[in-house]
């Protein structure tokens, strides 16, 4: 039996088209989540109230979806030693979505399971079929999908945004990313691109001086997309651009003292602590957050 007080409760509203801060917890909590053993997540996701969901686990890239009439969300699992995937994945950009550049390591490691989630995504979100009254009176509007949501934390929170990049660029309806503490993914054209389409429901959040936020370097040409929510010492989520991008982006990490380390000690990327970040703030708006 699991025992963590933080998923005694789950709730998300599938229709909002902007930044919540009950899905930023409940995308916080999955995120958490899929660190758990298989068993111990379908424990969780049938206290939930979820009875459909599925598991996608080839190598290092380990993912799940849950769904209900109202949501889909499809959350991806980070990594529990840094070590190993700084270490082991290559940095090279290959060619991406967009038109950019993304993590070769990133992208080939999405790749293991992407056709399995293409083809779990067309099965819970068919296409909308008109009745023949319908048709006959020529109503033909659209039947109301779920909606479509991407989450991680760390490794995760990498392949959750390419993995919207490239739903996106097929024109497939998403409705939110939620990231905690994602390296950066792809080069100046991918992040131009993709926050074009994308960016105001991209929430990328960063507790402090979260080392895994930093990398890979800007200096080897990768850059953030999304939105910034900065979490300060005090728990407090910040959104204002002209100063936490630039307190933020002047933190200076080197990989090779990130990979020397285990994620057990660095204490502020570790997934419990955006959750519970997130529950102090989960009755704030985002006009809050100054």
């Amino acid at each position: 039996m699991v025992q963590n007080e933080w998923f005694k409760t789950f709730d998300f509203d599938a229709h909002t088209g902007q930044y919540s801060s009950k899905n930023a917890l409940a995308c916080s909590k999955l995120s958490w989540l899929a660190y758990y053993s298989k068993d111990e997540i379908r424990e969780v996701l049938k206290s939930w109230n979820f009875t459909k969901f599925r598991f996608f686990d080839l190598g290092i890239t380990q993912a799940f979806i849950v769904a209900d009439a109202e949501k889909i969300i499809l959350t991806f699992r980070g990594t529990d030693c840094m070590k190993d995937w700084l270490g082991n994945f290559d940095i090279d950009l290959v060619g991406g979505s967009f038109g950019g550049r993304v993590h070769e390591g990133f992208s080939r490691s999405l790749s293991l399971i992407w056709k399995d989630i293409q083809v779990t995504f067309d099965l819970l979100q068919p296409k909308p079929v008109a009745t023949k009254a319908e048709i006959i009176q020529g109503n033909l509007k659209d039947a109301k999908a779920p909606s479509l949501w991407v989450t991680g934390h760390s490794l995760g929170a990498a392949l959750a945004t390419l993995s919207v990049a490239r739903l996106r660029e097929k024109d497939q309806m998403v409705h939110g990313l939620y990231t905690f503490g994602s390296p950066r993914v792809g080069d100046r054209k991918f992040q131009e691109e993709f926050n074009s389409d994308f960016r105001s429901k991209t929430f990328r959040f960063v507790n402090r001086n979260d080392a895994v936020t930093r990398v890979p370097m800007r200096a080897m040409f990768y850059s953030h997309v999304g939105q910034l929510f900065y979490i300060d010492d005090d728990e407090s989520i910040h959104t204002d651009p002209a100063f936490w991008y630039r307190f933020v982006d002047g933190m200076k990490v080197r990989l090779q003292d990130i990979a020397d380390l285990d994620l057990s000690v660095i204490e502020n990327h570790k997934i419990e602590y955006y959750v519970k970040a997130l529950e102090k703030n989960k009755n704030r708006n985002l006009e809050d957050f100054a």
